[in-house]
Order: structure tokens, then sequence, then C-alpha cells
């Protein structure tokens, strides 16, 4: 049996009580996610053993979601464990893809790959806009966008319908030639003054 209460953190609690196993608790921003969780290991007896014996599985890593087609149960992963996934199956031809992509693993490593934001997303690449080329930082936005592209039609998490985060209206983007655009005014300005 399932309880799900608020916290006084304003984040939710899920607690499911399985006959011969010791309760399990898993905390969560939203209601409707710990009702998720709390179905899904309700209703998976091997997955309750395996989350209350440890097996070094995070409890809110457990999903089920109803679809038009049924249930689908699965386990997901940390954004941080996912891009080592990726890195180790993608082929990637531009070789500094990779150092962006790890800063991106570095940015959302206890993150679950569905628990990043738009707004996550935007905040980070609207400071890196204040250090870099606008190039630079849609390159890296890019690379992300690549990552969750790669989740979304990997077989195991594709009926998920996780929309990808990077695509949202809400993510800038950032003029390419900017530097150039520069360069041309001040020419300018120098060919008017001379």
């Amino acid at each position: 049996m399932a309880t799900i209460r608020k916290l006084p953190s304003g984040k939710f609690q899920a607690i499911v009580r399985r006959t011969n196993l010791k309760n399990l608790y898993a905390t969560f921003p939203t209601k409707t996610k710990a009702k998720q969780w709390a179905q899904t290991v309700e209703s998976d007896t091997a997955l309750a053993r395996k989350l209350s014996y440890g097996d070094d599985l995070s409890l809110r890593q457990a999903v089920q979601i109803e679809t038009s087609k049924g249930t689908i149960r699965c386990l997901i992963p940390l954004f941080s464990e996912w891009v080592e996934e990726y890195l180790a199956t993608t082929l990637i031809k531009d070789k500094s893809a990779h150092g962006r992509i790890r800063f991106w693993q570095k940015q959302f490593k206890d993150k679950l790959v569905t628990d990043v934001t738009p707004e996550d997303i935007d905040d980070i690449l609207l400071e890196m806009a204040q250090k870099r080329t606008g190039s630079t930082v849609n390159r890296h936005k890019s690379n992300l966008s690549s990552v969750f592209l790669a989740f979304n039609r990997h077989p195991k998490y594709k009926r998920l319908q996780f929309p990808n985060p990077v695509r949202s209206e809400f993510v800038s983007s950032f003029p390419e030639n900017l530097f150039n655009v520069n360069y041309f005014v001040r020419s300018a300005s120098i060919i008017l003054a001379g």
C-alpha cells in the first residue's frame, strides 16, 4: 500500500509498504511523479525487492506511465549515466563535442534525464553567453540536444515520449557572428573618421 505525503519543503514523499519487505521511501518534486513511482513499485514485486535490498538503485528512477498502448515500466537513468552510455555507443566525428557533452554531464550529474528542464538549460546558456561567443554557446546547446535526441530514440525509452527540453521555445538561441558585426562597425567608424 502506498502513501503520498507533502513535506514541509514542498516536495512529496512516497511511501510503499510491501509484505515481507522493508518500507520504501522516495521524495519527488511533484505529486504526480510520486504517484507514478509508487504505482510502479507496488505493481512490480521484483523491482520492490531490488529497491528494498539496495542494489545501488536510486528510488526515484522507477516510473510507470500509462499510454494508449498500455503501461510502460522502466528505470530512468541519471543524466550522467546516460551521457556515459551515449558517448560509448555514438560515433561523434567532432572531437571537441566530447568536451561540450562532458560539460553538460557535470551540470546535470545528479538529475534524472527526464528531470532536466528547459529553464535549467536556459539558465546555464545565458550564464555561458556572458563569457563566450554566441557560436560556442550554440554548439553546447546543439550537443546537448543530440544527447536528448538519442535518449528519445533509444528502444527502451522512446515510448516515454519525453520532449527534448533543448527544443523548447523557452531555451535561448544566440547570434552566431556577433564578433564579425562588431568588427565591421569598428572598421566603418575608422574609415568614416579617417
